[in-house]
């Protein structure tokens, strides 16, 4: 079973099909590579982003924005700083792209990450996609800060 979860016109899904893989993986459909890798390889248009909790999203290049998808890492679930890189990422710096929760993401993060403007979420393998599914679904209101 898929363990991505994905906002589609609002309404969360599990992708059964995730065509990005760790460009290290040999079957990589569409590369994801770490700042560093990607920067390396000449910063390619059609790559993914994975960036770490220290990486600084503003000393991001411009290409970086224009990216299909960047990947914030979780190290550890009680670590916050990957929600602080969201915000920055869609609030302050306009990123459009898909912008995807990976490592130690869990079923009661998933709200708050929605609405610091994740729009994907790799749950962690040894948990039930379906049951984080149903704690997206879970609230009927949420908390908006583009109003």
């Amino acid at each position: 079973m898929s363990q991505l979860i994905s906002l589609l016109s609002g309404q969360p899904v599990i992708e059964n099909n995730d065509r990005w893989q760790p460009a290290s993986a040999s079957v990589a459909t569409l590369p994801v590579m770490s700042l560093e890798e990607w920067q390396n390889a000449g910063c390619p248009g059609n790559a993914g982003l994975q960036l770490q909790a220290n990486d600084d999203p503003e000393q991001l290049p411009a290409a970086a924005l224009q990216l299909p998808l960047i990947c914030l890492w979780f190290e550890r679930f009680t670590d916050g700083r990957a929600y602080s890189q969201a915000n920055i990422l869609r609030r302050r710096m306009g990123y459009r792209g898909d912008l995807r929760a990976c490592g130690d993401v869990l079923r009661d993060q998933l709200v708050m990450m929605e609405q610091c403007g994740f729009s994907s979420f790799l749950i962690r393998a040894d948990k039930n996609p379906q049951d984080a599914l149903q704690g997206l679904q879970r609230f009927r209101y949420r908390f908006r800060s583009d109003v």
